[in-house]
């Protein structure tokens, strides 16, 4: 189940990194910038709690 979530979390990552590169194309910098936070979250702390257990 764990690696479901991590997987889902890559997933929704890179969804939320392309959504971010086109705020960015059209001149929104600071959703651009929000949106890679949170694809960066959205890839690391699934990733980070599969490691762990």
């Amino acid at each position: 189940m764990q690696l479901l979530f991590t997987i889902i979390g890559i997933v929704s990552g890179i969804h939320l990194y392309t959504y971010g590169r086109w705020l960015k194309q059209q001149g929104n910098i600071a959703g651009f910038i929000l949106a890679i936070l949170v694809a960066a979250a959205a890839v690391i702390l699934p990733g980070f709690r599969f490691i762990m257990k």
